[in-house]
This record gives C-alpha cells, sequence and structure tokens, in this order.
C-alpha cells in the first residue's frame, strides 16, 4: 500500500515554514482526533488521524524533514545502484527506493520511505566516534509524556536493537541514555492542549448564554473529562485553573497545573426570530465594552 506525500496530508506546500505545518497538523488532528468522531465515521477518522501524525513526524522534525525533501528531489531516472547515495552508504536495491517505476508515482511504496530513513539516519549516526553516544530521535504523543512510554530503538553501531524506557514528565529537548545510545524525545503536538513547562493550557468554548448565567461544564484532561463550575458574567478570555491537571515533575514529586481559558461562542445558525429576541435584550440592556477608549492619537 503506497503512502500518499506527507505534504498533501497535511495540506500545505513543500516550501511551508515550520509553525505553518504545525498549524494544519494541530487543525486536522483535531478535526479527525478518535476521540472526537463517533459511529460510523470513527475508524475511517483513527486511519486519517494516523496518516496526519505519520506525516507530522516527519515534517515536524527538521532533520527528517530535510531528508524526506531529498528523497523527494529524486526523479524517474534514479538508479541507486551501488553508488553512495545520500545516506552515506551503498544502496543496492533493484529499482526506485520509491517502489514501481521511480519518482513519486502518487506515494512511495510500502515501507521503502521507512528502510531510506532508516539508513540515513543510521549511517548520520554511526560515523559518531566510538567514545560518544549515538543520539536517535523519537517522537512522544503527550498522552505518552504523561505516563511514560517505551521504544524499540536501533543502535546503528552494532545494529542490535534496545527497549529504552521513556519516564514519565518528558519534554522536548529531554533525553534519555541507555548503553550507548542517548535517546533524544520530541513531543507531538496535541489536538486540544498547549503545554507551557509542566502547565497545560486548553481553549474551551462556552456558548454566551452559559457565560451570562453560569454553569457547569465537562472539561476534558489529560486524565479524563471533569467538572468545572463557570461563575454568572463570565468574559470572554477568562482563565480558571485546576491544580494537579498538568505533566509530572520530570524530577520530584507532583505534576503542573492545567489553564483553562474561556472562549465565547454564538449560535453558527440564527434566524429571524431569534436575533430580535438579541436585539430587544439590547435595548433593555445597553452596554458598549468599547466606551472607555480612546479614539485616534
Amino acid at each position: 500500500m503506497a503512502t500518499r506525500d506527507y505534504y498533501e496530508v497535511l495540506g500545505v506546500p513543500s516550501n511551508a515554514p515550520d509553525d505553518a505545518i504545525k498549524k494544519a497538523y494541530r487543525k486536522l488532528a483535531r478535526q479527525y482526533h478518535p476521540d472526537r468522531v463517533q459511529g460510523a465515521g470513527k475508524e475511517a477518522a483513527e486511519a486519517r488521524f494516523k496518516e496526519i501524525s505519520a506525516a507530522y513526524d516527519t515534517l515536524g522534525d527538521p532533520e527528517k524533514r530535510k531528508s524526506y525533501d531529498q528523497l523527494r528531489q529524486f526523479g524517474p531516472g534514479f538508479q541507486p545502484g551501488a553508488q553512495q547515495g545520500p545516506f552515506g552508504r551503498s544502496s543496492r536495491r533493484t529499482g526506485s527506493p520509491f517502489g514501481g517505476q521511480g519518482g513519486m508515482g502518487g506515494g512511495f511504496a510500502a515501507g521503502g520511505f521507512e528502510d531510506i530513513l532508516d539508513a540515513m539516519f543510521g549511517g548520520a549516526s554511526a560515523r559518531a566516534p566510538a567514545s560518544e553516544p549515538v543520539e536517535v530521535p523519537v517522537h512522544v504523543t503527550l498522552e505518552e509524556a504523561l505516563s511514560g512510554t517505551s521504544r524499540e530503538v536501533s543502535n546503528p553501531r552494532t545494529g542490535k536493537q534496545l527497549r529504552v524506557k521513556i519516564p514519565a514528565g518528558v519534554d522536548t529537548g529531554s533525553k534519555v541514555r541507555a548503553g550507548d545510545v542517548l535517546v533524544e524525545v520530541t513531543l507531538k503536538p496535541h489536538a486540544l492542549f498547549e503545554r507551557t513547562g509542566d502547565d497545560l493550557r486548553l481553549d474551551l468554548p462556552v456558548t454566551f448564554w452559559e457565560a451570562i448565567d453560569g454553569a457547569e461544564i465537562e472539561v476534558p484532561t489529560l486524565d479524563g473529562a471533569i467538572k468545572m463550575k463557570i461563575p454568572a458574567r463570565t468574559q470572554g478570555g477568562r482563565t480558571f485553573r485546576i491544580k494537579g491537571k498538568g505533566m509530572p515533575h520530570l524530577r520530584g514529586e507532583g505534576r503542573g497545573d492545567l489553564f483553562v481559558k474561556v472562549q465565547l461562542h454564538l449560535p453558527p445558525d440564527i434566524d429571524e426570530q431569534a436575533l430580535a429576541l438579541w436585539r430587544r435584550l439590547g435595548t433593555m440592556a445597553p452596554y458598549n465594552p468599547r466606551a472607555h477608549m480612546r479614539r485616534g492619537g
């Protein structure tokens, strides 16, 4: 089964800046996150979410993206043969490394691109002096960083597979040593949460009436949904702090906090009858939030 071009998967051009790639990933991840899709479309959403995550796993890493871009430049006439490729070692595959007749051909052949990336990263790391650890990049989700996880990585010097335990609380830039392999962690962006240190931030959609009258609202956390009270007359942009619902401290006990920012949302469709009621309310309780603002100068 062919793998689609990763830029096409994220819907961005190949010269898109890093922040545009991250923004596109976050938008698509929110849309297709399995927790947000129910019913018959859930299985398709899960497959799409995995495809989106795989694309960002490569394009979101500067080194992997650079290597991916190099691979995309090979045209139909590319023949690996026995010469040195851009991966630092000979390639003796027959035909194109992308499968079929070479080139992109609508997608990489299953396993082909991943094998080439493995060869490239392995070749680059294997040239490090024997006295220095070999750095191997891994990407983890926020959920994995919450509870800790493990990864099976290959030591490029020996070809030996190692199971590396990644502790809870890791963040982008965290490094885990396993023998002479140094695993460098990159945290994937989350569809709902932004991480700042060990704290998490969440934008919470709230209706106009919930903000005016107050409400008890369900708030997602990495530990599952909880109830939070929104006081009456809550302004948009107000932030609430939920203690202990952030990320675990990598060193020491306890966890950071979750900061929930209220985002006021009006109904997308308002009929004429409803609009008439809104106008009547406006005349009954006139209020101009911009009255204090100076004009000009």
